[in-house]
C-alpha cells in the first residue's frame, strides 16, 4: 500500500469540489451538477472523472488524461497557496494547458503560441502576426474555435459552447483579428505587452475581448452577437466570491471600452457604467489604485516579468481613471475616480514599453527622467495644484507654472483625466438649474474661478512642453490623438456655459407644444426662471468665451477626420472619429452651446443686420484660426467689439445666420444619428 498510495481505497469515495468551483474559489455542494455548475450552465466536472459521453466525444484520451492530470496537481500545495494568498488570482490564464502559468510569465517563455494554427488545407504556418519568427511546433489555442476544450476546466472555456455558428466561424479569424486589434485599438488603450503577447497563454476571456473590439473596429457584425456572452463570462468572472485574475480585469476594461464605442446601441452605455463600477470597485478592494497590491514574489525571479506585471497594473488604472472621465462626459455624471487614490508612477514611455528583453528595458531605461519615476500621480497633482494657486494669488503668469521634469501628451492626458472630478463639481455648483442664479461675476474664492486657473494652468505647461505637438497636429493633414485636445475645450466649454439649463429650455419649449396639459404647463412655469438666467449669461463674456471653446472642439474634430466635411461618407473618416468617443458628444455641446448663443443675441451681430457703419469686414475674424490670445477675440470676448465668423465658410456668428449654421452642425452630426436627432430636435425648438 505504500508502494502505490494512489490506489487507496477510501480515496475513491473522497469528494473534492468540481473544476468550476475549484477555479473560482466557490464553494461546492458536493452534488453532481452542483449548485453553481447548474446556475452558470455548464459542465460539472470533479477531479479523478471523465468528462460526459458527449464532451468525451469531442476530445481525444490524451487530451482527457492531460487535463485530470493539471486537476490533480492544482489539488496540491500550490493551489493552496494561491487561495491563501491576497493577490490577483494567478494563475490568469484559461487554457487547459497553462493553468500553472501566472499571465505576465509569458515573457520569459517561447513564443510557441504566438502562430496562428495550421492551415486545415494546406498544412502551412501562416507567419507570426508581429513578424517574429516562431516555432513550428503545434499548440492548442482552439478554446474559441468550432472544436470546444477537452472540458470545461477554464472559467471561461464554455463560452464559446452557446455562441452561434457565425460567432465561432469569426473566432476562427483569431490571429487577423490580434493584428487588428494592435494596429487600431492597442494605440489608444496600451494596456498589453505587444513585444511577448502570446496568443496561447493569453485568457480565454481576454482574447475574446480583444476579438470583439477588432471585429467592431473592422465594421463585422458577428462581434454583435459575441459580445453578450462575453459580458455574461465578465461578469461571472467578477463576481463577489470570486478573485479575478489580471487577464479578467483587462477584459473587463476591453469591455468597458467596447460599450463606450458602441454607445449608440441598445443599453450599451447603462451596460458600461455597469462594468466601469465593477471595475472600479475591484481595483480598490484589491489595493491597486493605492499602490499597495503585493505582486507573487516568485515573479521576482525575472526582472522582466515583474516590471511587466507592474507596469500592466499600472495602465489598467490609469485606463480605469479614462473610462471614467469618458462616461462622466458622455453621462454628465461626477467621476467616481479621484487623482487622490491613485498612489502610482506615471507610465513609461512609449519607447520603453516597447521593449522585448530585458537589456533592452535597461538600456532605455537611462533615458527616462527620474522624477516621473519617482512621483506618484497623487502627489505631482497636488504639487501642480498647489503652483497654480500660488501663481493665482500671486499674480504670476501661468507659464510660470511648471514642475521640475517633462511630460508627454500621454501624461498630460491623464493630469487632465485627474482634474475633472473638480471641473464637474465647480461647473455644477455655477450653473445649476435648480440654483437662483448662474455664475457669471466671478471672485478669487469661487469654485469656478479656481478650477479654471488649474485648466489655465494646464494648457500653459502643455503649449510650453508639447505645443509643437499641437501645432504639428493643425499643420499636417490629420492626427491621429485629437482626444486630449477635445477633452481640454470640453472641460472650458462645461465651465463657461450652463449646457444642462440650455437643454431644460429646449426641452421646456417642447413640452409646452404638446397641450394645454398640467404637466406641460408645469414645464413652461419651470423653464421661465433659467430663460431669465440666460440673459444674465448672455451679457457676460462667459458666453462668448464659450462660443470661442465649442468652435475650437468644431475645429479639432473636423481636423481629425482629414478634411474639411466630417459627413463626407469616408470609413477611414468614420472610424478615426469614432475612436474618439468624445468626438461626437464635444460636436453636439458645441452644436447646443454656439446655437443658443446666436438664437438669444438682440442686437446685430455681423455688417449684414448691423446698422450702417457699425461693423466692417476689417472688424470681423475667423473662431477656427485666431489663438486664445489673438487681440481680435479678446476685444470680442471681454467687450463684444467686432463680429466672429464660423469656420471656412465664414458664417457670422449672428441671429441672421443660425439657419445655415443648423444646416451646418446637422451634417456635421450626420455620421452619429442618434446625435444628429437630438440636435435636430433642439433646433426646432430654438425656431419655434
Amino acid at each position: 500500500m505504500e508502494n502505490h498510495p494512489r490506489d487507496l481505497g477510501p480515496q475513491k469515495t473522497r469528494l473534492v469540489a468540481c473544476v468550476m468551483c475549484h477555479e473560482r474559489k466557490l464553494k461546492c455542494d458536493h452534488k453532481t451538477p452542483c449548485r453553481s455548475c447548474t446556475r452558470a450552465g455548464v459542465e460539472c466536472v470533479r477531479s479523478g472523472q471523465f468528462p460526459s459521453p458527449a464532451a468525451t466525444s469531442r476530445n481525444t484520451d490524451e487530451e482527457t488524461e492531460d487535463v485530470d492530470e493539471i486537476v490533480c496537481a492544482l489539488d496540491g500545495d500550490e493551489w493552496a497557496h494561491v487561495q491563501q494568498t491576497s493577490h490577483i488570482s494567478l494563475p490568469g490564464v484559461t487554457t487547459p494547458a497553462s493553468h500553472n502559468v501566472e499571465p505576465w510569465e509569458s515573457a520569459k517563455r517561447p513564443n510557441a503560441f504566438n502562430q496562428p494554427p495550421l492551415d486545415s488545407q494546406s498544412g502551412a504556418i501562416p507567419p507570426d502576426p508581429f513578424g517574429r519568427e516562431t516555432d513550428t511546433s503545434q499548440h492548442d489555442i482552439d478554446s474559441f474555435s468550432s472544436n470546444p476544450p477537452p472540458a470545461p476546466t477554464s472559467q471561461t472555456s464554455h463560452v464559446a459552447e452557446d455562441v452561434p455558428e457565425s460567432g465561432r466561424q469569426y473566432l476562427l479569424a483569431m490571429p487577423e483579428l490580434v493584428v487588428v486589434y494592435f494596429e487600431r485599438i492597442h494605440p489608444y488603450w496600451p494596456i498589453l505587452h505587444a513585444p511577448t503577447f502570446d496568443l496561447g497563454t493569453t485568457s480565454d476571456l481576454l482574447v475574446a475581448s480583444m476579438a470583439i473590439l477588432s471585429g467592431w473596429a473592422l465594421g463585422r457584425d458577428a462581434h454583435k452577437e459575441l459580445a453578450p456572452h462575453v459580458f455574461r463570462e465578465v461578469m461571472a468572472a467578477t463576481e463577489l466570491k470570486s478573485l479575478p485574475s489580471l487577464h479578467t480585469l483587462q477584459a473587463l476594461l476591453l469591455c468597458v471600452v467596447y460599450t463606450i464605442y458602441c454607445r449608440t446601441d441598445d443599453d450599451m452605455l447603462a451596460t458600461a457604467v455597469r462594468f466601469s463600477a465593477i471595475l472600479t470597485s475591484t481595483c480598490r478592494c484589491l489595493d491597486i489604485f493605492n499602490g499597495g497590491h503585493v505582486l507573487p514574489d516568485r515573479l521576482e525571479d525575472n526582472a522582466l516579468t515583474f516590471w511587466l506585471a507592474k507596469e500592466q497594473l499600472h495602465r489598467l488604472v490609469f485606463s480605469v481613471l479614462r473610462v471614467d472621465v469618458y462616461l462622466s462626459i458622455l453621462l454628465d455624471h461626477p467621476p467616481s475616480v479621484r487623482y487622490q487614490e491613485l498612489c502610482l508612477p506615471l507610465l513609461k514611455s512609449p519607447e520603453l514599453w516597447a521593449a522585448e528583453t530585458e537589456d533592452e528595458r535597461r538600456e532605455l531605461q537611462w533615458s527616462e527622467p527620474a522624477g516621473r519615476e519617482r512621483a506618484l500621480f497623487s502627489f505631482l497633482m497636488r504639487d501642480s495644484i498647489t503652483l497654480a494657486d500660488a501663481s493665482r494669488l500671486e499674480g504670476r503668469p501661468q507659464e510660470r507654472h511648471l514642475l521640475p521634469y517633462r511630460m508627454n501628451m500621454t501624461d498630460y492626458h491623464i493630469c487632465l483625466c485627474g482634474i475633472q472630478a473638480g471641473i464637474w463639481e465647480a461647473a455644477r455648483e455655477a450653473h445649476s438649474a435648480a440654483s437662483d442664479d448662474i455664475v457669471t461675476k466671478l471672485t478669487p474664492g469661487d469654485p469656478i474661478m479656481v478650477w479654471r486657473t488649474h485648466l489655465a494652468a494646464w494648457r500653459a505647461c502643455m503649449g510650453r512642453n508639447c505645443g509643437d505637438v499641437v501645432r504639428r497636429f493643425f499643420a499636417a493633414e490629420r492626427c491621429p490623438d485629437p482626444l486630449t485636445l477635445v477633452l481640454s475645450h470640453i472641460s472650458a466649454l462645461k465651465m463657461h456655459a450652463p449646457l444642462n439649463i440650455l437643454r431644460l429650455h429646449h426641452g421646456g419649449m417642447l413640452s409646452g407644444r404638446t397641450g394645454p396639459s398640467a404637466a406641460a404647463a408645469a414645464a413652461m412655469a419651470a423653464i421661465q426662471r433659467p430663460k431669465a438666467r440666460l440673459r444674465a449669461w448672455m451679457a457676460s463674456p462667459c458666453a462668448r468665451t464659450a462660443v470661442w471653446d465649442a468652435a475650437q472642439i468644431a475645429r479639432v474634430v473636423l481636423k481629425s477626420v482629414g478634411d474639411g466635411s466630417v459627413g463626407d461618407g469616408s470609413v477611414e473618416c468614420d472610424q478615426r472619429l469614432q475612436m474618439n468617443p468624445l468626438a461626437v458628444p464635444g460636436l453636439l455641446m458645441s452644436a447646443i452651446v454656439t446655437c443658443s448663443y446666436m438664437y438669444m443675441l438682440q442686437d446685430g451681430g455681423c455688417p449684414e443686420c448691423a446698422l450702417p457703419g457699425h461693423f466692417s469686414e476689417e472688424m470681423g475674424f475667423d473662431l477656427f484660426d485666431v489663438g486664445e490670445d489673438d487681440v481680435r477675440l479678446n476685444g470680442w470676448r471681454d467687450y463684444a467689439d467686432g463680429w466672429a465668423a464660423w469656420g471656412v465658410g465664414r458664417i457670422p456668428v449672428c441671429k441672421c445666420q443660425l439657419g445655415i449654421l443648423g444646416r451646418w452642425f446637422s451634417g456635421a452630426l450626420a455620421r452619429d444619428q442618434g446625435a444628429q436627432r437630438e440636435f435636430e430636435a433642439f433646433f426646432e425648438g430654438l425656431k419655434e
